[in-house]
C-alpha cells in the first residue's frame, strides 16, 4: 500500500516536472527575499540607456557653437546671430530630447535663460543639457533614488 502512494507522487511529481519544463520552483526559505532578486532585475532593464554617445557627438557641437556665438551677442551684429543660433539650438535639442522620451521642461528653462542679453554670455543651457545627461545615466539615477531615500526619511523625522 505504501509504495503505491510513493509511486503514484513521484508520477504526479513528474507529471509536474514535464509541464513546468524541469523547473523546480521552490519557495523562498524563510528569512530570504525572494522580492529583492525581481526588483534588481527591473531595476537593471529600466536603466537600459537610450541616449547613446553618438548621439551626444552631435548635439554637443551645436551647444558649444551656440555658447561660442553667445559670446559675441555683446556687439549689434553679434546679437542677431546669437538669437538665431539660440532658436536653433533650442530647437535641436528640445526635439531630440522629445524624440528620445525625456522630458524637456528643464532643458526649455535652460534654453529661455540664454535669450537674456547679458546672461546669455554664460553657458547656461549646455550645463543645463550635461546636469540632464548625467541625471539619465545609471548613477546619476541610483544618485537620485538615494536622494529621494534621505529625502522621505528627513520628512518623516520633521512630522
Amino acid at each position: 500500500m505504501q509504495e503505491v502512494k510513493n509511486d503514484k507522487k513521484q508520477e504526479s511529481l513528474s507529471n509536474q516536472d514535464i509541464v513546468s519544463g524541469g523547473k523546480n520552483d521552490e519557495m523562498p526559505i524563510m528569512g530570504q527575499d525572494d522580492d529583492k532578486n525581481e526588483e534588481s532585475l527591473s531595476i537593471e532593464s529600466q536603466e537600459k540607456p537610450k541616449i547613446y554617445l553618438v548621439e551626444l557627438m552631435f548635439i554637443f557641437p551645436i551647444l558649444i557653437v551656440a555658447d561660442i556665438i553667445d559670446v559675441f551677442s555683446l556687439t549689434g551684429i553679434g546679437a542677431v546671430l546669437s538669437w538665431a543660433m539660440d532658436l536653433v539650438a533650442t530647437g535641436v535639442t528640445t526635439l531630440w530630447l522629445f524624440w528620445k522620451g525625456r522630458r524637456v521642461e528643464w532643458n526649455l528653462a535652460g534654453n529661455a535663460v540664454e535669450f537674456i542679453p547679458v546672461v546669455d554670455v554664460l553657458p547656461i543651457r549646455t550645463t543645463t543639457f550635461i546636469i540632464l545627461m548625467i541625471l539619465d545615466s545609471k548613477r546619476g539615477k541610483r544618485i537620485m533614488n538615494k536622494v529621494s531615500e534621505v529625502n522621505k526619511k528627513i520628512s518623516s523625522v520633521k512630522k
